[in-house]
C-alpha cells in the first residue's frame, strides 16, 4: 500500500505540487473495494503520512462515488499551503492567503481560487 501512495505522492510533486485524481485511484491505492467513509479516512491517513493532503479537506467528506475527483497537493509546497490556507477559515490563513497574492504568488492564487471552486 505504502509504495502506492509514494507513487500518488511523485506524481503530485512532478505535476507542480497539486493534481486532481479520480476517487477511483485512491480506492486502488487502499486495495478497498469500494469507498466508505472508513476507507476514506484510511486513505486520508495515507495521503498524510505522505506529506499530502486533499479537497474535500475532511476525510468524511471525500466522495463514495470512483467517478468523483479529489484535489491532492503537496502539504510542503507554496500551492499547497495556499490550498490548506483557502480551506480553513482564520486569521493566519487570511494572512497567508492576502501575502500569496503579491507578485506571481497572485497568479498562483487565482488559480487556486479557480481549482478550489470546481
Amino acid at each position: 500500500m505504502t509504495a502506492e501512495f509514494k507513487a500518488l505522492r511523485d506524481s503530485v510533486q512532478q505535476a507542480g505540487g497539486v493534481q486532481t485524481v479520480y476517487a477511483s485511484e485512491l480506492r486502488d491505492a487502499i486495495g478497498a473495494g469500494r469507498l466508505t467513509q472508513g476507507v476514506n479516512s484510511k486513505i486520508s491517513d495515507e495521503l498524510r503520512a505522505q506529506g499530502l493532503g486533499h479537497v474535500p479537506h475532511d476525510p468524511e467528506d471525500l466522495p463514495t462515488s470512483q467517478w468523483e475527483l479529489v484535489r491532492l497537493y503537496d502539504l510542503g509546497s507554496a500551492v499547497g499551503k495556499v490550498v490548506l490556507a483557502a480551506q480553513l477559515p482564520g486569521e493566519a490563513n487570511d494572512r497567508t492567503l492576502i501575502e500569496s497574492v503579491t507578485g506571481d504568488a497572485a497568479d498562483i492564487l487565482e488559480k487556486v481560487r479557480v481549482l478550489v471552486a470546481e
